[in-house]
């Protein structure tokens, strides 16, 4: 478990003996000042951002567990910080801590992001691996301690003691000593932070044991007799595709058809909502057209010339998947839904979603044929979570939104967010094409998984696979070498 996991867990156990979740208890009871930090995290949440440092101030937003803040000023137990657009407020630091610095895979990264395939040692899931030259390569130290070995280095050479096999390789060199004799591998070792990495076929060769490829799985399955334990690389579940990834860092901890392009109803809204949050002014008021009045599907029951703040419609468009609210955040940025469209392709390309097509703002696809795919879905969607604004629309239940036509009161469709701990989101989404789609996110013991799952038959059946998926996630995020 990576250092940040346990200080920010050692920050939940604190605020679970002296508060009780939200800003319920401020004021209540004292508490110590917040260390002045040049960023805060919220690890109790939703937390509500006020005009002024006061419970009785108004609220400005509202984010949720995971939001990183810049601040700008402390005062007491309270810090004023900075939010999307130029808006600032204050929160409550009592439900804060530090923030880490952003994690990073460091010398891996590149290597990931050409190709990668999965470890997986007696049923236990060590991580994706990068694939260099057509070979795996895999952490010497993380496999031998998977396998019950013993790791040495003596004068720059890596030694594996493991049952009767003595075995030492050199980074960087395809020359190695097995029990005394010479053999060769057929790719040099090398080292990346620190670590050693070693071809996976000839290393295993040489400790005695069969490695099987599975190429629909992309993953090396290592067995040495050992008891099944921990979580598999790729779990079964009854979907067209899933991908499961750790928000922080962008790894891939799972993945099943991550690359297959297929419709993606409302999760659409991901991007329309990101565009909105980006494009700022969320005070500014908006008229609703009739073509946005008039949209089919799911709606936030908007009328004809009603106005709404930018920031009601994010509501209207994310809590109840409103097509036309949806519509109209897309008029109100470009002009017409076509031009916004464009806006909507260039920033998936940006954003390194190579494989994705918007046709419109909501995801409707009647007429149209709207494509993306797991991976792409996941990566938008770990760009979304990392804007304050964002994250407090979609980890709200509910929300009471607020037009010229008065209060009406919105509840969150994604059912992923009322029902599993620690969800911080993201959207739900259903066509006759499409089946049932969703993206979620959950946060725990200081660390964010983020599940995308394409295709499910049924409502049920969806919202049980994502917590399935879910609780892997997290197990698979603990498995990986990466971020140990």
């Amino acid at each position: 478990m990576r250092l940040a996991h346990r200080l920010t867990g050692l920050f939940l156990l604190v605020a679970a003996f002296t508060a009780i979740p939200g800003e319920r208890a401020l004021g209540q009871e004292s508490a110590a000042a917040a260390p002045a930090a040049a960023r805060l995290q919220v690890i109790d949440g939703p937390l509500n951002v006020r005009r002024l440092p006061s419970l009785q101030a108004p609220i400005l937003s509202t984010v949720s567990l995971g939001t990183v803040l810049d601040v700008i000023r402390h005062s007491g137990d309270w810090a004023e910080v900075r939010l999307t657009g130029g808006r600032t407020g204050w929160v409550a630091t009592r439900f804060t801590a530090p923030a880490e610095s952003p994690p990073s895979l460091g010398e891996y990264e590149p290597y990931l992001n050409v190709d990668y395939g999965y470890l997986e040692v007696d049923g236990n899931c060590l991580g994706a691996s990068p694939v260099i030259g057509g070979r795996l390569f895999v952490p010497l130290r993380a496999i031998n301690d998977a396998l019950g070995g013993e790791t040495t280095w003596i004068d720059r050479k890596a030694g594996v003691l493991f049952k009767d096999r003595n075995l030492s390789v050199s980074p960087g060199s395809t020359a190695a000593v097995l029990n005394g004799k010479e053999v060769t591998f057929d790719a040099a070792p090398f080292i990346a932070e620190s670590r050693t990495l070693v071809p996976i076929r000839p290393f295993s060769e040489a400790l005695g044991l069969d490695v099987k490829w599975d190429p629909a799985r992309r993953t090396a399955i290592l067995k040495s007799g050992a008891p099944v334990r921990g979580t598999g690389c790729s779990p079964a579940a009854p979907l067209k595709a899933y991908l499961i990834m750790d928000a922080g860092t962008g790894l891939v901890l799972s993945e099943y058809r991550p690359d297959e392009r297929m419709y993606v109803a409302s999760t659409t809204k991901i991007m329309t909502a990101l565009l909105a949050v980006e494009h700022g002014k969320l005070d500014s008021y908006v008229t609703v057209s009739w073509n946005a009045a008039v949209q089919g599907g799911t709606s936030a029951g908007l009328r004809t010339g009603e106005r709404l703040t930018v920031h009601e419609l994010l509501y209207g468009a994310m809590l109840p998947s409103g097509n036309d609210a949806a519509t109209a955040l897309a008029e109100w940025i470009a002009g017409t839904e076509a031009a916004f469209v464009k806006l909507m392709n260039q920033r998936a390309r940006e954003l390194g979603a190579r494989s994705t097509v918007f046709y419109n703002a909501s995801g409707l696809d009647d007429w149209v044929r709207p494509l993306s795919t797991a991976r792409d879905m996941g990566l938008i969607a770990r760009h979304a979570l990392q804007n304050s604004e964002f994250r407090g629309l979609v980890g709200l239940k509910e929300h009471y939104m607020v037009s010229s036509r008065g209060s009406s009161r919105l509840k969150n469709s994604n059912q992923f967010v009322t029902t599993y701990p620690g969800a911080t989101g993201v959207k739900n989404g259903w066509t006759e094409k499409a089946g049932y789609t969703l993206v979620v996110s959950a946060w725990r013991d200081g660390a964010e998984v983020i599940v995308v799952l394409l295709g499910a038959q049924n409502r049920d059946e969806l919202y049980r696979q994502a917590a399935r998926l879910m609780d892997q996630g997290f197990q698979l995020q603990r498995q990986a070498w990466m971020l140990r």
